[in-house]
């Protein structure tokens, strides 16, 4: 009971919780402000570049392998084409084939 009382402190109060009144107090807990749920998202943070938005490849892959996401590479460290998944469809070996011939 003594470890459960304790525990109970811990937490915050009915006061201390503020549950949105109205659509206004909706959207600036959720949507708008410094602590608004939306704006602290962990995400790669966009720029823009020449009036596109864009985002580090080194930001995105971090952000990704961090999430547990696995990475399915086109092809291999050797330049080896890798065929399963998503990387074996039709589309994937259209986009493979052109970027090859590409560079």
């Amino acid at each position: 009971k003594h470890q459960r009382d304790s525990y109970a402190q811990l937490l915050p109060s009915e006061d201390d919780i503020k549950i949105p009144q109205n659509q206004k107090e909706i959207i600036e807990l959720l949507l708008k402000g410094k602590h608004a749920a939306f704006t602290n998202i962990a995400s790669p943070k966009a720029t823009i570049y020449c009036d596109h938005a864009v985002v580090s490849l080194v930001e995105l892959l971090d952000h990704i392998t961090a999430h547990g996401v696995p990475i399915a590479w086109m092809q291999n460290g050797m330049g080896g084409s890798v065929q399963h998944r998503i990387n074996s469809c039709k589309v994937a070996k259209e986009v493979l084939k052109e970027m090859r011939s590409e560079w």
